[in-house]
């Protein structure tokens, strides 16, 4: 939405969007590692196949990360 509110345009559309989060769902399925019942990338990664690509906490190997853990964590939904 901010993208729209600084050029100025409509925001309403947003409001039928579908949000899903990738670690509130890593969380259910591995269990939170954390006191604020979550669980952090790397350990949500360690519990897949998941091979980080990079120095960890680098906006690059972060999202690479999290795009192959939503994949494996979809893999193992449908198996």
């Amino acid at each position: 939405m901010q993208t729209e509110n600084a050029f100025n345009k409509p925001t309403e559309w947003t409001a039928d969007i579908k949000r899903h989060c990738a670690i509130e769902i890593a969380a259910q399925k591995y269990g939170p590692t954390n006191k604020c019942g979550t669980i952090s990338l790397i350990n949500a990664a360690a519990q897949t196949v998941v091979k980080w690509k990079g120095s960890a906490h680098s906006a690059v190997a972060d999202t690479l990360a999290l795009v192959d853990l939503v994949q494996a964590m979809a893999v193992v939904g449908h198996e």
